[in-house]
């Protein structure tokens, strides 16, 4: 994506990402965006979204959204999403 849309930083290119990723309207990437904000980029303190965040959003949503209500899903599940993330995002 950064190739094919050089002139995009940070929340601009997390946009298009994840309107590719996701299959949906600008709107909705953005308020998707806005709630990893909310997420992950507000607390303890404040600071600018990463793409790191996103994916973390996404892939916890997804898996979540996957699973339903099932019972077992009581843990907090970052750890292990982290894990799975490159630090360089």
């Amino acid at each position: 994506m950064s190739a094919r849309h050089p002139h995009l930083r940070g929340r601009d290119l997390y946009r298009e990402i994840v309107i590719a990723r996701k299959r949906i309207d600008p709107d909705s990437a953005n308020a998707l965006l806005d709630e990893a904000e909310e997420s992950y980029a507000t607390w303890p303190i404040l600071r600018a979204l990463t793409f790191c965040d996103v994916v973390h959003f996404i892939a916890v949503s997804e898996f979540l959204a996957s699973h339903g209500d099932a019972a077992w899903i009581q843990a907090d599940m970052r750890r292990e999403v982290k894990s799975q993330i490159p630090r360089n995002l």
